[in-house]
């Protein structure tokens, strides 16, 4: 049965304007802020024709354009055994006015079989109802919303259920003669989508074309999906009066298409001319009044009039942190004007009872005149690239909470455009002043934070920590926060690190006095019988070594730089060592560690686990966390990117609320860069049991909570921790191009470290 452990309802609040957020789609211009002012409408030529209903028209899509929708939050937390919810609901999902139905499956145990469960969550009091649906499929079951109730289509058994607007089954209908007469003619049966057209002819989406049959599933006809409603996504929709419509992107233009689908006459008939409306993806359709369809799009909702054929965007999802995602996205039009869109989240894994904790966001786009809306006011992020889904997280996060400000992404990818001259276009845009508030900032983009720092393009941001209460420098890791310095400035911030490392034998590295290329070069000398490392290959080991031991070579402070030093010769033999495919160890690692076959470990990244994993390997061997060869020898820290303040804006107060926000709120892929967040994950490791049975290695390993042993050896490769200093992405390929033909034999180590310093020489010159 479904257990109900905890029910909390919070009322988050009710956003003041609709805004302007440009990733993928939110692209309109709108002086006030307010969703409706600025509306970009696509037109059909098959629109009705006369002067009085021009004038008609006219007078409409005035009154229409002055309601924008004001969103406003509500949240449930719940647990449930069923998977009817969650990252990716297990079946579907729908809502009404008043509830939120969610149908899943649950297996019981003592039946042995998965059964299949509607739960209703109502939409005042997040009160969680369910009941057991009397129904099985082998093969799992699809659930489609239609006029006046539901259809049930199993795959596996070619059956089609027939449920009232209360879930009562009403009919089972046998497809396997529809199925069966398909496939004579060469077609298959399946089923993407399904309405119901004013007859109670039911119309079905299957491989690119639309199969009619009557009421009890008795075959009537076939017709051809046309090619520009794309190969995919299609969406097809019954208005309360019975006619079809479906709803497409028109192929290599991403672009919204839409046919009305005459069941009985077997024909579809373009009803929308104009395609400006772009759209990458089509979830839902709904009603929203007797001429008027809503449409639930990646970043928008389109309106629809059916008699005119016009589209216009009413409505952009990411200005306030909605994301509509296939299997995760509920959409509803209310009865009382506006609409409603359910996001589901999935928050943890099963717990001892067999729950799972799930979080259910509901937001109520109200209707509003336009005079109504307060505007908020807009930050600009500058990127180099597209969001990560975390990024895009942390950035709708704020769109949705706060009420004075929103951001709006600012993008210079361009799939028509070079890097170079995506990167040159956001120098142009400092120069000429129109910068924006916050720089997103890869670590290898080409973009030296430091260097904008020194001219002043860039806040320190130490200055606007040191008068706020909330978040400061003593919040974060002091190696860490250190690392991200320039000459005792902050011009850039990360909201998480990576540490990479090597291991070595206490007993191999305590013969050396110094930790070098050429050390390495004396461990293979000395062992020549033995690996460098397993498990990787030649350009993985290159990359890091280059990248991490640069300033060896290059000093970014003086710009002087020497590839002809014995250092890199030692380098480049020291990577050719290494197999150029992915190799693996004979036994486990323990064993070819133990016996000196293989002479290092490397953690890339390191892991928490991987201190674990270490004692294992090295047993009872003394092991020096030596991290890769550099001017200061330890383990490595590593940024994915930075977020930086424009010293130019006229916002840098409201744009540091925003990079509070994110680097507190923002869910790390590696080390979370404050020490409270840092600490937690580390106690979490030393009271929760992981079971790492096997890895790669061949070694075993019972689950084993971190020993406080383990925990302060990485505090303490943490503390020593560098940043690798002068890494280049355009001298990086300089070297790699050059160092194939040394590894391939057809050129010496000094040879090729010749060319390359003459062609760094070059790259440097260019750039004085």
């Amino acid at each position: 049965m479904v257990l109900i452990d905890k029910r909390k309802i919070t009322a988050i609040m009710t956003l003041l304007a609709a805004c302007t957020f440009c990733v993928a789609g939110c692209h309109k211009s709108q002086d006030n802020g307010a969703s409706g002012e600025s509306v970009k409408e696509s037109v059909s030529d098959m629109g009705q024709a006369g002067s009085g209903q021009e004038s008609t028209q006219q007078e409409s899509t005035e009154q229409e354009e002055d309601v924008v929708y004001q969103p406003s939050f509500k949240e449930w937390e719940f647990q449930a055994q069923y998977t009817f919810i969650g990252a990716v609901p297990y079946l579907s999902s729908f809502m009404d006015d008043d509830t939120l139905w969610g149908i899943g499956n649950f297996y019981n145990e003592g039946k042995k079989k998965d059964e299949i469960y509607l739960a209703g969550i109502d939409l005042e009091t997040g009160m969680l109802t369910e009941r057991a649906l009397d129904l099985e499929a082998q093969g799992g079951l699809d659930f489609y919303e239609v006029n006046g109730g539901y259809l049930a289509y199993a795959e596996t058994e070619k059956m089609l259920y027939v449920y009232d607007s209360e879930f009562e089954l009403e009919k089972e209908l046998d497809m396997r003669s529809v199925y069966d007469g398909l496939k004579n003619e060469g077609r298959t049966l399946s089923c993407e989508d399904v309405v119901v057209d004013a007859e109670g002819n039911i119309c079905l989406l299957s491989n690119n074309v639309f199969v009619v049959l009557d009421g009890e599933g008795k075959f009537l006809r076939t017709i051809e999906c046309p090619a520009d409603l794309g190969i995919a996504n299609i969406v097809l929709f019954a208005t309360a009066s019975g006619e079809c419509y479906a709803f497409g992107c028109i192929n290599g233009t991403s672009a919204l298409t839409a046919y009305e689908v005459d069941t009985k006459g077997g024909k579809a008939t373009k009803c929308l001319s104009d395609t400006s409306a772009i759209v990458y993806s089509i979830y839902s359709v709904e009603q929203a009044n007797e001429n008027m369809l809503y449409i639930l799009t990646d970043n928008y909702v389109l309106e629809y009039n059916i008699q005119t054929s016009k589209v216009r965007e009413i409505f952009c999802l990411l200005d306030y942190g909605i994301q509509a995602e296939q299997y995760c996205t509920v959409f509803h039009a209310k009865e009382t004007g506006g609409f409603c869109i359910a996001n589901f989240s999935e928050q943890g894994d099963v717990n001892d009872e067999g729950c799972r904790s799930f979080t259910v966001e509901v937001a109520d786009a109200a209707e509003m005149h336009a005079d109504e809306v307060q505007p908020r006011r807009e930050l600009v992020m500058a990127v180099m690239n597209t969001p990560t889904l975390k990024d895009r997280a942390a950035i709708e996060r704020f769109n949705k909470y706060n009420m004075e400000w929103y951001v709006k992404i600012n993008s210079y990818e361009s799939n028509d455009e070079d890097y170079d001259t995506c990167l040159m276009n956001f120098y142009n845009d400092l120069v000429t002043g129109n910068g924006a508030d916050i720089f997103l900032i890869p670590e290898y983009g080409g973009i030296d934070i430091a260097n904008l720092g020194e001219k002043g393009i860039l806040v320190d941001l130490y200055e606007l920590m040191r008068n706020d209460d909330e978040l400061n420098a003593e919040d974060f890791v002091p190696s860490v926060l250190s690392g991200m310095e320039s000459d005792g400035r902050l011009y850039g911030i990360s909201p998480d690190f990576n540490l990479f490392t090597l291991v070595v034998k206490k007993s191999i590295f305590k013969k050396y006095d110094s930790w070098d290329y050429g050390t390495i070069c004396d461990m293979l000398a000395q062992y020549p019988d033995s690996e460098l490392l397993v498990n990787t290959a030649r350009d993985i080991q290159f990359d890091f070594f280059t990248e991490f031991s640069m300033d060896l070579f290059y000093d970014e402070d003086t710009g002087e730089y020497d590839f002809t030093s014995e250092q890199f010769i030692k380098l480049l033999e020291a990577v050719r060592s290494i197999e150029p495919e992915y190799s693996v160890c004979n036994g486990t690692l323990k064993q070819e560690l133990d016996a000196d076959k293989v002479l290092m470990y490397q953690c890339m990244p390191l892991r928490i686990s991987d201190i674990k994993w270490v004692d294992i390997y090295f047993g009872d061997e003394d092991r020096v966390y030596a991290g890769y060869p550099s001017r200061a020898p330890g383990a490595q820290l590593s940024f994915s990117y930075s977020i930086a303040i424009n010293k130019q804006s006229e916002n840098c107060e409201a744009a540091w609320e925003f990079v509070k926000e994110y680097i507190v709120n923002y869910e790390a892929y590696g080390y979370s860069v404050l020490s409270e967040k840092l600490d937690a994950m580390i106690e979490q490791e030393m009271t929760e049991c992981l079971s790492y049975d096997s890895n790669i290695y061949g070694d075993m390993m019972e689950g084993k909570v971190l020993t406080e042993e383990q925990a302060q050896t990485f505090y303490d490769i943490l503390a020593s921790a560098q940043v690798s200093k002068g890494f280049s992405t355009d001298i990086y390929n300089i070297i790699y191009e050059e160092a194939q033909a040394y590894f391939a034999g057809t050129k010496n180590a000094r040879d090729v470290a010749a060319i390359i310093q003459d062609r760094v020489q070059i790259y440097v010159d260019e750039r004085k």
